[in-house]
């Protein structure tokens, strides 16, 4: 990545490395010292404002992990408690039957 800082194509090619480096970090979560490696090198080459707009993109990419983690902890507590709410109601009124049925014997 290093060589003569006025080369304008290079800025553009570790860009595109960064924003190739992204789509693998979005499909393998481990690949992120890569990308983090990466910024630190590019850290001389592009500027602050493309900085800034790859950085917002990986905490984005992060944002959405991390909802989509609290979306499955909820929904799954939520499941449990649907679940648990639901087999009170059916053994409660299961028992109702039961003794109406008994009593009427």
């Amino acid at each position: 990545m290093y060589g003569k800082d006025n080369d304008l194509n290079r800025k553009e090619f570790v860009k595109e490395v960064i924003l190739f480096e992204i789509e693998l970090l979005k499909q393998d979560p481990t690949k992120e010292l890569l990308v983090a490696a990466t910024l630190m090198m590019a850290n001389k080459i592009i500027d602050k404002e493309t900085f800034d707009e790859l950085w917002r993109e990986i905490k984005m990419f992060k944002v959405l992990e991390f909802a989509e983690e609290k979306g499955y902890d909820r929904g799954q507590k939520d499941g449990y408690d649907k679940g648990k709410n639901d087999g009170y109601d059916k053994g409660k009124n299961d028992g109702k039957n039961e003794g109406a049925l008994n009593t009427a014997k």
